[in-house]
């Protein structure tokens, strides 16, 4: 069986993430998922997953701010905590056969989809700290001889790897407002949505963070993708046709969702002529 996994960018909603992770690890173990495309803090809580240590990805979000205060994201990202959260998580190597991240070259207006499965740990933690490199906010990792951004800039839900594999099914969860239709009919027939575009506030949970928020959020995730995945596996998660089934009974509950065409992503902080310009790489 062929499952695929897909986490995108939120930047402090990234807590949603991880609850829902959790949830998933009620159903798959780490090596179970084999396929993963993740982008921005979507990387670290997918890296966590599918090296097996959920733990930590819960120390560096419970740990990001003061007990009682709440920190804006840019904060977190100007202090060494992440930095040395990510040397950590990058230690233990991930068992799924592929891990895909963009990350973002400005200079060439370029999204290189980079897998960074089996690599040098040395050489994990630079990818790491490129994927949460966020534009303008922080500075560019340099990877050997090129300069990268996380690349959620340009794709913030980075199902477009996971398109050449033959998968069974893909959970995608995603923090936008629309319910995407993927690709094309018979792609997004295997897409598992968990989706958080409808809660309050949402762009304020974006920017700050507290311990008490972040708990919440945790909360939040694991009970909604725990809803949406005991319903799309009722009839276990190896009967491929009846989750197919399910997929096609929760899409049709999303009768006015938008057309998400993962050859022409929708550029977040970019302007449109950048869009337009914008190639793709799939490095192995």
């Amino acid at each position: 069986m062929n499952v695929g996994l897909v986490l995108s960018g939120g930047m402090a909603k990234g807590a949603y993430e991880l609850g829902a992770l959790r949830a998933v690890s009620e159903y798959f173990h780490p090596e179970d998922i084999k396929y993963i495309s993740s982008a921005s803090v979507g990387v670290l809580n997918s890296y966590a997953f599918a090296s097996g240590n959920l733990p930590s990805a819960t120390d560096l979000w419970t740990g990001m701010c003061p007990e009682r205060d709440s920190v804006f994201i840019s904060s977190v990202f100007k202090n060494n905590y992440l930095k040395e959260s990510i040397s950590v998580l990058s230690k233990r190597p991930v068992s799924c056969q592929r891990l895909y991240i963009p990350l973002f070259h400005l200079k060439k207006r370029q999204n290189f989809y980079i897998d960074i499965s089996g690599k040098d740990p040395a050489d994990v933690e630079d990818y790491l700290n490129a994927a949460v490199a966020v534009f303008p906010i922080c500075k560019p990792v340099l990877i050997g001889n090129k300069y990268f951004y996380d690349g959620a800039v340009i794709d913030n839900i980075p199902v477009y790897p996971l398109l050449k594999h033959d998968l069974d099914y893909i959970i995608c969860i995603y923090f936008d407002e629309f319910d995407y239709t993927f690709e094309s009919s018979h792609f997004d027939g295997k897409v598992i949505k968990i989706t958080f575009g409808d809660c309050n506030r949402l762009l304020k949970k974006s920017l700050w963070l507290s311990q008490e928020e972040t708990e919440a959020m945790i909360h939040a995730g694991y009970k909604r993708a725990k809803s949406v995945l005991d319903f799309v596996f009722s009839s276990g998660i190896e009967n491929v046709e009846a989750v197919h089934t399910q997929i096609e009974t929760l899409n049709s509950l999303r009768p006015n969702s938008q057309l998400r065409l993962t050859s022409d992503v929708v550029v977040k902080g970019l302007n449109k002529v950048a869009q337009r310009l914008t190639k793709r790489n799939v490095i192995q």
